[in-house]
């Protein structure tokens, strides 16, 4: 079994989805490489993105979460937004790992033979705080900008070269806002307001293996208003019904989940 599916949906752009279905995105330059997130990590990410980088490999997270996270530790060092530090941390640490193996073995992804060892090998101290935001790949500038929604210390990554937005988790085919360290829906709509005005014409999201186009993340973020919300119905999503969710549609394929308890 390939754990591995690499795509190429811009020249010279790679979005690889591992395993559990989580894609992060491979940005080499003509002196240095850009790895945007890590995904869950069962498998060895250094290897299977090693024969397209290009000089330096740079390790930065969209935001701390696991399912984004937990391969940081195939890198020597990896960087996340300082909001988000001790979340993730907490996210990449032997404890969480152990929880998340035991989920993944329910979902029946692994095999009996799987060697745990590696996952369970997390080293949350080499997760280092972003301090840069401009990052230059030689011919290639990398933009990292605040985005807090997700999470507090979410960023988004804009390539101008290439056109090219990476959201993180802000916007999914399902986007969650719910959980605890999640920010109020008035906070999130005025940041993915922020990132409409960007000159992208497309899009790579974490949780989806197409390249979208533009003009659908405008799409998306003109149907985030009150009259969407106002029409968002009762949703329960296991396992955190402990949650008042709701759910909306701000764009047609696009779903949004949020806590009505957190509106402002």
């Amino acid at each position: 079994m390939n754990p591995f599916t690499v795509g190429q949906p811009l020249p010279g752009i790679f979005h690889i989805q591992d395993v559990s279905g989580v894609c992060f995105t491979l940005v080499p330059g003509e002196r240095e490489t850009l790895l945007w997130d890590t995904g869950v990590g069962l498998y060895d990410v250094a290897e299977c993105v090693a024969p397209y980088v290009r000089g330096k490999l740079r390790v930065v997270l969209s935001h701390g979460h696991y399912d984004h996270a937990c391969g940081q530790h195939y890198f020597g060092e990896s960087y996340v937004h300082p909001d988000d530090l001790k979340l993730c941390r907490l996210c990449v640490g032997q404890k969480s790992r152990s929880r998340i193996l035991k989920k993944i073995r329910e979902r029946g992804l692994l095999s009996g033979e799987y060697p745990a060892e590696q996952f369970l090998s997390g080293t949350p101290e080499t997760v280092r705080p972003l301090t840069g935001f401009v990052l230059d790949l030689g011919g290639l500038d990398v933009q990292f900008i605040p985005a807090p929604g997700h999470t507090p210390g979410s960023i988004a990554a804009y390539i101008p070269q290439h056109r090219l937005l990476l959201t993180g988790d802000n916007w999914n085919p399902h986007t969650w806002l719910f959980f605890p360290e999640s920010l109020p829906l008035s906070a999130y709509t005025g940041m993915m307001r922020g990132l409409r005005g960007l000159e992208a014409d497309y899009v790579l999201r974490p949780h989806d293996s197409t390249l979208i186009k533009m003009k659908r993340l405008i799409a998306y973020v003109d149907g985030l208003n009150e009259q969407t919300f106002a029409a968002a119905q009762p949703c329960p999503i296991p396992p955190y019904t402990q949650y008042n969710t709701y759910c909306c549609y701000p764009e047609p394929e696009s779903k949004l989940v949020f806590d009505k308890d957190k509106i402002s």
